[in-house]
């Protein structure tokens, strides 16, 4: 008898915040969404812990009919512990399609990043201006 094991990759050791931040858009919103909680900070989850935050927030998402059409790293920045990385990314809900940056905020702790704060704009954002 054979047995195979596969390695699970632990919460939040990705090599880097890009990897992070692909794995948080490839499945929020999805059926992998409670895959990605592990990969976010108590802050960016309004202090709800990971099973309340992955149940009201599917709510919310299947409640406007909310889709991801493509998501895209535009640029990253990483300063010791604190990085940000820029999606290009299209979404669409029940009232339509929209185009729009997304700015991920991570942090380091141990080994991992975690995503602590996200922030959605439809204009052209420069790294440079960004405060880590």
């Amino acid at each position: 008898m054979f047995v195979f094991a596969t390695p699970r990759m632990c919460p939040a050791q990705q090599d880097s915040p890009v990897a992070v931040v692909e794995l948080f858009s490839a499945s929020y919103g999805g059926p992998r969404m409670d895959e990605i909680a592990d990969y976010t900070t108590s802050r960016f989850r309004d202090n709800r812990p990971k099973s309340v935050w992955i149940v009201d927030t599917w709510k919310a998402l299947q409640g406007i009919k909310y889709r991801r059409l493509y998501g895209s790293v535009i640029d990253s920045t990483i300063k010791e512990n604190k990085a940000a990385v820029v999606l290009d990314a299209k979404i669409g809900t029940s009232v339509g399609e929209t185009e729009q940056k997304e700015i991920y905020h991570l942090i380091k702790k141990g080994q991992g990043w975690f995503i602590d704060q996200l922030q959605v704009a439809d204009e052209n954002m420069s790294m440079e201006k960004m405060n880590l």
